[in-house]
């Protein structure tokens, strides 16, 4: 029997709609392949710089895309990601939903780790997402973000 795989989306929930989203990605099989962390503090490696400049690269890539928090771990990344149609300063122009540019994140960091030669590089198929409602709510996953590093050696949890 193929064992079901988690829905991790809301059904009818619009995925393109101006909001702040709460993704995280793995490395496939959660290798630490992007760097290291030694006593709270994060050292990426050639890799882990590649995935971490490719955040700049989204945002100029779908201009209405804001990216307020982002971290580049050894084996994942985390990235507070806000939707804003006021950005590119129109309604009209097709927004895409975060599959697909969660989706071009991926490809492209993947291309260009491979590239570098990190040949056997891969995220793992799915991602983590949460809509995020609240300044509140918006502040502690903006805090978990940055205190990721720090908080390495314990158990990892995700911001309420």
């Amino acid at each position: 029997m193929e064992k079901r795989r988690k829905r991790m989306r809301h059904p009818g929930f619009d995925y393109a709609a101006d909001s702040f989203y709460f993704i995280t990605s793995c490395v496939n099989g959660r290798i630490p392949y992007l760097g290291t962390v030694e006593s709270g503090c994060l050292h990426l490696n050639h890799y882990g710089q590649i995935a971490d400049a490719y955040w700049t690269w989204l945002e100029e890539q779908y201009g209405y895309l804001q990216v307020h928090a982002h971290i580049t771990m050894p084996d994942h990344i985390h990235a507070l990601v806000e939707i804003n149609r006021r950005l590119i300063g129109s309604d009209d122009k097709k927004i895409k939903p975060v599959p697909e540019w969660v989706g071009a994140y991926k490809t492209s960091t993947s291309k260009a780790i491979h590239l570098a030669g990190g040949n056997d590089f891969q995220w793992q198929r799915s991602y983590y997402l949460r809509v995020i409602f609240g300044i509140k709510a918006i502040r502690n996953v903006m805090q978990y973000i940055y205190d990721n590093p720090k908080n390495w050696s314990d158990k990892q949890v995700f911001p309420a």
